[in-house]
């Protein structure tokens, strides 16, 4: 079964496994149910194979990253072309190049998440200001090039905790 854009639940004969795809990242908030739903209509009830890369424990569960493909289509390849994902980093860098030019064909045809269907933020000065080399740090290894901008909104408790957080508009860019 499909669990998210890049999660998947593989059964066998002996057991269930959770198998997050490889060289992919999702939405986790915008966009999430139709990057679920592109994935189910590409995996579902067909055999998966896998080529498993690691074992990592998620919410203490144990998640195997594998490269998926089906009748020899690589699946993350596939929610990439779709917009549905976006490249990472995880991968040799032979497959990074094609990743990252299906994306940037995605990008130029506003599929998926690159498409108009995002609620955009309205123009407004930020309340705080931060310094200018502050707003241009180089992106981290796991977002591989990925920025956006997104307006959240916080709940935060007099004792300095995080009661509630939730994404109000925006997207990766």
């Amino acid at each position: 079964s499909v669990q998210s854009g890049n999660l998947l639940t593989i059964q066998d004969s002996k057991a269930k496994y959770l198998v997050k795809i490889a060289g992919i990242h999702v939405p986790s908030f915008s966009f999430r149910k139709e990057s679920t739903e592109s994935l189910s209509k590409i995996a579902k009830n067909k055999d998966v194979l896998l080529k498993v890369l690691r074992i990592e424990k998620i919410e203490n569960k144990e998640v195997f990253v594998a490269q998926a493909s089906i009748f020899k289509k690589d699946v993350a390849l596939e929610q990439i072309s779709l917009g549905m994902a976006w490249s990472s980093s995880e991968l040799k860098e032979e497959e990074k190049i094609v990743y990252k030019k299906t994306q940037k064909t995605a990008q130029e045809n506003k599929l998926g998440i690159w498409g108009e269907k995002f609620t955009p933020c309205k123009t407004k000065q930020p309340t705080t200001k931060y310094p200018e080399q502050e707003l241009k740090k180089q992106p981290t290894p796991d977002t591989d090039g990925i920025a956006g901008a997104i307006d959240i909104e916080i709940t935060i408790s007099e004792q300095g905790n995080v009661i509630s957080a939730r994404p109000l508009c925006g997207h990766p860019m």
